[in-house]
């Protein structure tokens, strides 16, 4: 097939793709298949990202929602996002071989809360109600000691009269959007606490600033990641404000008219997308179109302690 002429510029965003908790959690389910005969269960998508899951089905693991669908004794991974003591304690009466992949961010997160409601402080947790992530955390708590609500716009939720008040929050939000929450908060109840773990994590902060630092320089913004991904919902969120902006696991799935069109490219992926489906993408660009690739790193990424 001859190549249009038309010559599109590709801005990645860099830093993209995989963070470390992500790699960790995807190495543990990679070092049980090898050390087990399948099946291996998983308690949730072990990240979410479709192809990632279907490629761990093909190769017999089994992804649950509940420990009901586990056979006692089974090998038993939890996932990134993260389990309540409860989920663990049952996993224990079924007898399961445990193996946790949960984001050590995520499990700070879960031991700051622990200890803050031990100090007496009543738990305000911004999150998605349903998310895993928000699961894990809210089911040690009762609601008079964690109130969770999804932003500013729910903070007449949050009880009056407690002794003194935290903040934490869910890993994967919008960071400008979790700090002016807090802010509100601060406004209405004076002497409340943000926690040490109320930020969001360095990885999802430096991605949503990578995107958004480009976001200027092109005509549409491809978002590689699947649609149950928080962290990558947001990158397409705040790409959207300044131009049009998708959400796709793989850039084939965009309409052809809508890339004929788009002279300068923004693309970037959710921290469970795999750098090979950028690859793949610019592969697929490439082999339509001249290609000019732009790459430029907008921020220094740290690494999570393991």
């Amino acid at each position: 097939m001859e190549k249009d002429h038309n010559v599109k510029t590709l801005f990645l965003a860099n830093p993209r793709g995989f963070c470390s908790g992500v790699t960790r959690a995807i190495n543990t389910v990679n070092k049980v298949i090898a050390e087990h005969t399948a099946p291996v269960y998983v308690f949730h998508e072990i990240v979410h990202n479709k192809i990632i899951v279907n490629q761990f089905i093909k190769r017999g693991v089994i992804f649950v929602r509940s420990l009901d669908e586990v056979p006692d004794g089974e090998v038993l991974v939890f996932s990134a996002h993260g389990v309540s003591p409860k989920i663990v304690e049952l996993a224990k009466q079924k007898n399961c071989k445990i193996v946790d992949a949960t984001c050590p961010l995520v499990e700070k997160v879960h031991t700051e809360a622990k200890k803050r409601v031990q100090e007496g402080a009543h738990i305000i947790y911004i999150g998605h109600v349903g998310h895993e992530e928000v699961m894990g955390v809210q089911g040690e708590y009762s609601p008079d000691q964690m109130t969770v609500i999804k932003g500013s716009s729910e903070i007449n939720q949050i009880p009056k009269g407690k002794s003194s008040y935290v903040v934490l929050s869910q890993t994967t939000l919008n960071s400008k959007d979790v700090q002016n929450t807090i802010l509100e908060i601060k406004n209405k109840i004076p002497g409340i606490i943000s926690g040490d773990t109320a930020n969001i994590c360095y990885a999802t902060t430096a991605r949503q600033v990578a995107v958004e630092s480009l976001a200027d320089n092109v005509d549409i913004f491809i978002i590689l990641g699947s649609s149950n991904s928080s962290n990558a919902n947001r990158l397409r969120e705040i790409a959207a404000t300044k131009v049009d902006s998708y959400l796709v696991d793989t850039i084939q799935e965009i309409e052809e008219c809508i890339l004929e069109n788009a002279t300068n490219i923004g693309i970037s992926s959710g921290a469970s997308t795999p750098e090979e489906l950028i690859q793949d993408g610019i592969n697929y660009l490439s082999s339509k179109y001249g290609v000019c690739i732009v790459e430029k790193k907008v921020k220094k990424e740290s690494q999570i302690e393991k």
